[in-house]
């Protein structure tokens, strides 16, 4: 662990100077001790970005963007993280995470693209192309932050320049990096700045943020609702329902769904401005309703470093044949739903 952090410490160091110096034999010398001193003595030593928390699927790219030091990184797993590239871009004029339409500030988040736009339907100032981001995503509805197109884009300039929230990158780069992305699969993670850990500790988390999801799904399977809802935060938003609203909602249709059979599979958990995001394949099945969902959680860590849920959404929701329903389920159904 000591071997590490000074590892770490070192990695912040040489990157530094790789960035801030402009003498030629200078940065060699910084880039030759970085890539010695990072090779690991063995494989746990490995240093990767502490958003990727879990995301491993083979051939999964993932776009990191670190506002501080103006750099849009791609990062590739096939049995494990690596990099794949660093480009150089710009985000917002104006410092500090995005809350209104106009303040000229590129959000934090985990986002996914939603769009493809081609050069020749766009102003010149975009260059090559751009692609839109789901900003804002859930979260950023329920703490009531606005605005959009939110983009990640080529420029008109030799260089990037500040934008009023988009991150810019160079024509040249934009072509390449848009070969990385497959719209609605591609996170795309947007931080101050981007923090490393070592990959055991990145594990560490990961498995701290399965032991939370098994909880909540058997605690929600059982009908434990002291339990199902100390999973949840007191600042809890969704829909426009607050916390307390909510767990009416949910006393009454702890009533109504009887034998509740929950499965969790395909958990996928990444992590920017200490919010975890969380998306998970659920299939359903109880005395009243049958359905597979894709479920999307925000999380946030407590004080006392326990996970809570800040908000959830389905994104998207097929029902499946339903089991015979008994008739005072489907009284009290029809009851609670007009």
């Amino acid at each position: 662990m000591f071997y590490i952090q000074i590892q770490l410490n070192f990695y912040k160091f040489t990157h530094f100077i790789l960035r801030e110096t402009k003498g030629l034999l200078v940065r060699i010398f910084s880039l030759v001790l970085l890539v010695a001193f990072l090779l690991p003595s063995n494989t746990n030593a490995q240093i990767i970005p502490n958003s990727l928390v879990s995301f491993n699927l083979p051939n999964s790219h993932v776009i990191l963007v670190d506002k501080t030091h103006k750099e849009l990184k791609i990062y590739k797993f096939e049995k494990e993280w690596s990099l794949v590239k660093t480009y150089e871009c710009t985000t917002g004029k104006r410092a500090g995470n995005k809350t209104r339409e106009g303040d000229l500030r590129t959000p934090r988040g985990v986002y996914f693209p939603t769009k493809f736009f081609n050069a020749k339907y766009l102003a010149e100032i975009y260059g090559a192309g751009a692609l839109a981001l789901n900003y804002p995503n859930q979260l950023d509805k329920v703490q009531g932050k606005n605005g959009t197109g939110i983009w990640i884009h080529g420029t008109d300039k030799e260089l990037p320049e500040p934008t009023r929230g988009c991150v810019s990158v160079s024509n040249k780069d934009w072509l390449e990096i848009s070969n990385y992305i497959k719209i609605g699969e591609t996170p795309v993670i947007i931080e101050k700045t981007i923090d490393y850990s070592s990959k055991d500790a990145v594990k560490k988390t990961e498995k701290e943020a399965l032991i939370f999801l098994e909880n909540w799904r058997q605690s929600w399977e059982e009908k434990d609702l002291s339990r199902f809802f100390a999973n949840y935060s007191s600042e809890f938003e969704v829909r426009g329902q607050h916390i307390v609203a909510w767990k009416k909602r949910h006393q009454l249709a702890k009533m109504m769904h009887k034998k509740v059979s929950i499965k969790i599979e395909d958990s996928k958990i990444l992590e920017a401005d200490d919010i975890f995001y969380v998306v998970a394949e659920a299939t359903y099945n109880s005395s009243l309703e049958n359905f597979v969902a894709e479920i999307e959680l925000f999380l946030e860590k407590d004080n006392d470093g326990s996970f809570k849920i800040l908000t959830e959404n389905f994104l998207s929701k097929k029902s499946i044949p339903k089991l015979a329903l008994d008739k005072k389920a489907k009284t009290l159904h029809a009851s609670f739903t007009r």
